[in-house]
């Protein structure tokens, strides 16, 4: 039997399975098939599609509504009762009310066919970058910004949200539990304030991951409380800034932070297993506002480390050269728990190395300390020979010790 022989209920179960392109192709395979793509449960629209980037035209207003008039009309023609994601790419500055109406349609249509995976794409680099250097209600009502509307709240069937680069100046994820069953929420350079925070915490109980890449983040202390019991993961990353940070999220697993923090605030969180940082002063000097001995006593119960170039350059501040001296004692004992421990962007600098010593001294049950160079030639002389000067009382407890190059040469340790 050939594949064009498959009973119509058969074919129509795999083109549900497939990306909307795939399936479109799928079904040009057979006149029978042409219209069967109608059952497709994974559908991306991108604007790029519908242009020529050879000419000119693609930059005007003619391709915008022509993408906006193929997609009101194709959107009825779905059958299936339920979409599995839906992403639209729409990568333009929005300039009159009529894109405004065409994304409130798009959101009406994710509602009615109760899409689980929303994600909504509005870059461009004049929108990235008025979220991150302009006020945010100069930002937000700026005629180029798409702002996400209320209407978002009747899909209350997510489980993942995808935004980036839109506005959320007519939204604020609602005063009530709206979205019971979003566990994942991923914002892309935008605008996130505290009152934002707070009520997606408020609206959904049950997330389990946020990720906050490059945001504009200037409100004081976003609270990541005890209201985000199910949160398991936590990224910040990239963005202009970030004034103060509250964690306390009693069940969280993973943490990464990469991106400028004036003033952190870390609670009491037993379950967390793997932090990354890669925090960064905008100063570099010794009267920064974060004390690294709150910041790793907050971390006491992780198991997994990783500290990048940017929180490396920490250890030479004046401040944090005398909080890392052998007579300094952590007040409870912050590393009881760590098992490993990953420096990204050592040197070997002097500073770096006592560094390193203080979480041998207390951490009793660590067993893997990696150290990655950026290249061999950026590791400062006598960096590996004074490396195994540290004694074997300090050493001995190490299952593995393994400090390698990123360029894939590994240095001996012999």
């Amino acid at each position: 039997m050939e594949f064009t022989d498959l009973p119509e209920h058969i074919f129509i179960i795999i083109v549900s399975l497939l990306p909307l392109v795939d399936a479109v192709r799928l079904c040009s395979l057979c006149k029978q098939w042409l219209d069967l793509w109608v059952h497709c449960r994974a559908i991306e629209l991108n604007r790029s599609w519908f242009t020529n980037q050879a000419t000119a035209y693609c930059r005007t207003m003619g391709t915008r509504r022509y993408f906006a008039s193929y997609v009101r009309q194709m959107l009825p023609r779905f059958l299936g009762p339920e979409i599995d994601y839906f992403i639209l790419r729409l990568h333009f500055e929005s300039n009159n009310s009529k894109d405004q109406s065409f994304l409130d349609r798009v959101l009406v249509f994710a509602a009615e066919k109760k899409v689980k995976d929303l994600y909504l794409d509005f870059f461009t680099e004049e929108t990235l970058h008025m979220f991150h250097h302009c006020s945010l209600r100069t930002a937000e009502s700026h005629p180029s910004v798409l702002n996400i509307t209320e209407t978002l709240n009747q899909v209350r069937s997510l489980r993942v949200l995808r935004l980036t680069c839109c506005g959320l100046k007519d939204f604020n994820f609602g005063h009530e539990k709206t979205f019971m069953l979003l566990t994942s929420l991923y914002i892309t350079g935008m605008f996130v304030t505290r009152d934002i925070v707070a009520n997606i915490g408020f609206s959904s109980p049950n997330l389990e991951e946020v990720s906050l890449v490059d945001c504009r983040m200037d409100d004081y202390h976003l609270p990541f409380n005890a209201t985000w019991s199910k949160l398991r993961r936590l990224i910040v990353r990239g963005g202009p800034s970030l004034v103060g940070l509250e964690l306390s999220a009693p069940n969280i697993q993973y943490l990464e932070m990469a991106v400028f923090v004036w003033d952190l605030h870390l609670g009491n969180m037993k379950n967390l297993a793997e932090v990354v940082f890669n925090l960064k002063n905008r100063t570099g000097h010794c009267y920064w506002d974060i004390d690294l001995i709150d910041v790793l006593d907050g971390l006491r119960w992780m198991k997994m480390l990783t500290l990048t170039h940017g929180f490396l350059e920490m250890a030479q501040l004046p401040l944090y050269r005398r909080q890392l001296q052998q007579t300094f004692k952590p007040p409870r004992y912050p590393f009881s728990a760590l098992e490993e421990l990953k420096l990204e962007g050592y040197i070997g600098s002097h500073e770096q190395v006592n560094f390193v010593e203080f979480f041998l001294r207390y951490s009793p049950r660590l067993q893997k300390v990696f150290m990655i160079f950026p290249n061999t030639t950026a590791i400062v002389n006598d960096a590996v020979a004074t490396l195994i000067k540290w004694t074997m009382t300090e050493i001995k407890k190490l299952e593995r010790y393994v400090p390698f190059s990123r360029c894939g040469n590994r240095v001996s340790n012999q």
